[in-house]
């Protein structure tokens, strides 16, 4: 192990930095809040971080999956659920050739978050292991659905200049929302019950896709067509040959 770890310092340590083909500004400490700001200027960007929010906040919750094994008498396939999400996203992944002919990206991004919801919700009145690992699957082909649809508004909409600012609030969202989703299950889970936290939250994400919708009109009638970023920088220009005399 340590050899393993030894080398691949080395070869990072080998890796030198890529020249950018462009001059670029040097990093400064309020691009953060640069790229915050950009984004409340459009709340279809600002509808798609909460549509992932309310994904990862309400839905999803692994932290209730060993008390879920343990209430369907199932702790030998604990391994199971946790692994559900990923095979549903195997899943859309290898069956999603038609998301490059949707262009109404934000309707995806709702519908998705929404069926996420559902299927949690779903999880809660399952009444044995194999139906609420379906209903898992189906919750983690949803979520991977939303997240492709998220990145195409993320990445071919927001202009190279605040690329990477809104990458940061990318990342916290990112990172974030499940920590929060592990923090809201625990703590209704130990009111409630597990069943009871997963209803709860699979219903307030179901809602708040609904209210996505209704309170963010620009976030459902998104057109990737109308949203494309033109180059910033201008082709180079052809050198001029003069006639020989």
């Amino acid at each position: 192990m340590f050899e393993t770890a030894a080398q691949a310092i080395a070869l990072l340590a080998r890796i030198r930095p890529v020249p950018s083909e462009r001059d670029a500004e040097r990093p400064r400490p309020g691009e953060f809040v640069e790229g915050a700001r950009y984004a409340a200027r459009r709340p279809d960007l600002i509808g798609s971080y909460l549509a992932d929010l309310a994904a990862t906040v309400f839905a999803l919750p692994t932290a209730l999956f060993p008390f879920l094994a343990e209430g369907l008498d199932a702790t030998w396939a604990l391994g199971l659920p946790y692994s559900a999400g990923a095979a549903g996203s195997l899943i859309a992944a290898a069956t999603g050739g038609w998301t490059e002919r949707v262009h109404r990206h934000g309707r995806p991004v709702v519908l998705s978050t929404a069926l996420v919801g559902a299927a949690t919700a779903a999880a809660a009145f399952a009444p044995g292991l194999w139906t609420v690992l379906l209903c898992l699957v189906v919750a983690g082909g949803a979520h991977w659905i939303g997240d492709t649809f998220r990145s195409a508004i993320w990445n071919r909409s927001i202009p190279d200049e605040f690329r990477g600012r809104s990458a940061g609030l990318e990342m916290l969202i990112g990172s974030a929302g499940p920590a929060l989703g592990d923090l809201r299950a625990g703590g209704l889970a130990a009111r409630q019950g597990i069943r009871a936290a997963l209803r709860t939250g699979g219903l307030l994400c179901f809602g708040s896709a609904a209210a996505l919708s209704a309170a963010i009109p620009a976030l459902w009638r998104y057109d990737q067509r109308a949203h494309r970023v033109e180059p910033t920088t201008e082709p180079a220009a052809e050198p001029s040959v003069e006639p020989t005399p």
